[in-house]
């Protein structure tokens, strides 16, 4: 195999204009890249979070239906013994309201995974879009070919938008 001894050059104001424009690209492919990758990993944690939640609402949930259960239970002993004692109802009421914090709590953790999941796919589809535009200037290069060059800038320039819309969600 032959060995490259020097890197190639851009020989003419094309080929420059070409290689500025896919070092630029480039750039922002990275800082929508990194963005949509912190994204992801916040929706993530916030989904697992949200999880959590979902199964502490459950355990109290089975707490709070064991305590009725065992309420019934008495009022039905008590009349079947005539005993009108009345039957505590604090840890009822407790549960009861400890199930709408958590409730509360794991359906907003579930709406910002929900949201961190919009920014990713939109970041995703930035990046694709970008890369591909990368391509096409590329292509321009061996090609010499300009429109190939205006179609990759028209289509890195759909792919800022998106990665910009992301931010804005």
């Amino acid at each position: 195999m032959e060995e490259i001894k020097e890197l190639p050059e851009a020989k003419d104001a094309f080929e420059k204009m070409v290689a500025l424009s896919i070092a630029i690209i480039a750039v922002i492919l990275a800082v929508f890249s990194t963005y949509g990758d912190h994204a992801k990993t916040s929706a993530i944690i916030l989904t697992n979070q949200a999880s959590d939640q979902w199964a502490f609402y459950q355990a109290k949930s089975i707490k709070e239906h064991l305590v009725e259960t065992e309420n019934r239970l008495m009022k039905a002993i008590n009349k079947d013994q005539g005993i009108t004692q009345e039957i505590n109802t604090d840890a009822q009421k407790k549960y009861e309201e400890e199930l709408k914090e958590i409730r509360q709590k794991a359906e907003e953790l579930t709406e910002e995974a929900r949201h961190e999941t919009t920014i990713t796919q939109r970041g995703d589809i930035s990046t694709l879009i970008m890369q591909v535009s990368i391509v096409l200037c590329s292509i321009a290069i061996l090609s010499r070919w300009k429109r190939i060059w205006h179609i990759g800038i028209a289509t890195s320039i759909i792919g800022i938008a998106f990665g910009v819309f992301s931010f804005f969600i």
